[in-house]
């Protein structure tokens, strides 16, 4: 079979990028949230455009948000490859695997070994990355089938190196996909919620935080002053009892250390 392409795109980087692909001549776009646990939020979650023409790339060029994929085989087996990467093991740890959002996966590119590689494209040739109107590659030295059933992608530590920046950058995007309304409320409060969220995060790793417990306990810190009640922000991270038990025993300690330091002066 010849070589295609398809882009991997995110809605959140450009909430366009679905309507424009149909405007060039674009057909079969694919929602790879579809009949997953997250079927609710296709719409937002990373679709799948198969054989886009030159005219959706020339404005994908300008406004990149996402990756091309080049391939030799079905596409069917390209979106079951994508779909298995909904979720990864990450210290022990199952989580929601955003390899759609370049802000995720860019550093890991970088990172990864040819093996690495070459497991996390599956039988794709190759992957193209827009970033600043620089495009980079990476090729697929050795592709295969190895999406399974159950999640089976693992992020390890040396796959992208911790930026509290980036992952604010991440949590607020996340806040703004699943409650717009409460978002709004905090933007008008009127204060950086970037910098807000660095700080919540740092302070929820010095709480042995992790992970989903780490986000959720940052949303509840950025919404404090808002009606909203923290099980809002829960469900939205799909927190088990263990874990919403650890962030409210975090959220008490933070509240004790408030007001001692606030003694103390």
């Amino acid at each position: 079979m010849r070589e295609q392409s398809y882009l991997i795109v995110n809605p959140l980087e450009d909430k366009n990028v679905i309507e424009r692909f149909y405007h060039f001549g674009g057909n079969d776009a694919f929602p790879l949230y579809l009949d997953s646990e997250f079927d609710a939020q296709k719409e937002i979650g990373p679709w799948l455009l198969p054989n886009p023409t030159d005219d959706f790339l020339f404005y994908f060029q300008g406004q990149p948000s996402g990756f091309v994929i080049y391939y030799s085989d079905s596409i069917e087996t390209q979106i079951e490859h994508w779909k298995s990467l909904t979720f990864a093991g990450l210290d022990g740890e199952l989580v929601l695997f955003r390899y759609y959002d370049r802000m995720v996966l860019e550093p890991m590119l970088s990172a990864f070994s040819q093996i690495e590689l070459s497991t996390f494209l599956g039988t794709a040739n190759r992957i193209k990355i827009i970033s600043n109107d620089i495009p980079f590659s990476f090729k697929n030295s050795a592709p295969r089938l190895t999406h399974q059933l159950e999640p089976w992608w693992r992020i390890e530590k040396h796959h992208s190196q911790y930026s509290l920046k980036r992952h604010a950058w991440i949590v607020e995007r996340l806040a703004w996909q699943r409650f717009p309304e409460l978002m709004k409320t905090v933007y008008n409060l009127n204060f950086d919620i970037q910098l807000k969220l660095i700080g919540f995060l740092k302070q929820g790793r010095s709480y042995q935080l992790s992970n989903e417990e780490l986000e959720a306990y940052s949303m509840i810190q950025l919404s404090k002053n808002t009606q909203w009640e923290e099980q809002t922000v829960f469900d939205a991270w799909y927190l088990d009892d263990k874990q919403i038990n650890t962030v409210k025993k975090a959220g008490k300690l933070a509240m004790s250390n408030a007001l001692q330091q606030g003694s103390e002066i």
